[in-house]
């Protein structure tokens, strides 16, 4: 019984899919893991194919273009708060949100 109803759903989702057309499907970026993406895109090429769209809500682009821009390589520079003897911040809010709070907020307790 269970696998026929399990049949039937699917066959249900693939004729939705197929009716739709064009499915994209977004999803945050960091929200799936590898394994869960490899299984997602599994299910979506049996259902018809729908497309994965990831998006990162809090992109470092910017912080990777400029030191792509100033060093030669696009990477996300490494900070050593503790280290620091005046810290200013406009905008970034490195012991809450900003790139690596809780290696920031560690960092900056230190010489509290």
């Amino acid at each position: 019984m269970k696998n026929r109803i399990g049949a039937t759903i699917d066959a249900q989702v693939k004729a939705k899919f197929a009716s739709a057309g064009n499915v994209k499907i977004v999803s945050k970026y960091y929200s799936l893991s590898f394994h869960a993406k490899k299984l997602f895109r599994f299910s979506l090429n049996s259902v018809g194919g729908a497309e994965l769209i990831q998006y990162d809500p809090i992109s470092n682009y910017g912080i990777k273009k400029a030191a792509e821009t100033y060093y030669g390589t696009a990477v996300i520079p490494s900070y050593s708060f503790d280290k620091a003897k005046t810290i200013v911040s406009f905008g970034a809010d490195f012991l809450g949100t900003w790139i690596s709070p809780i290696e920031f907020a560690g960092q900056y307790a230190k010489d509290s």
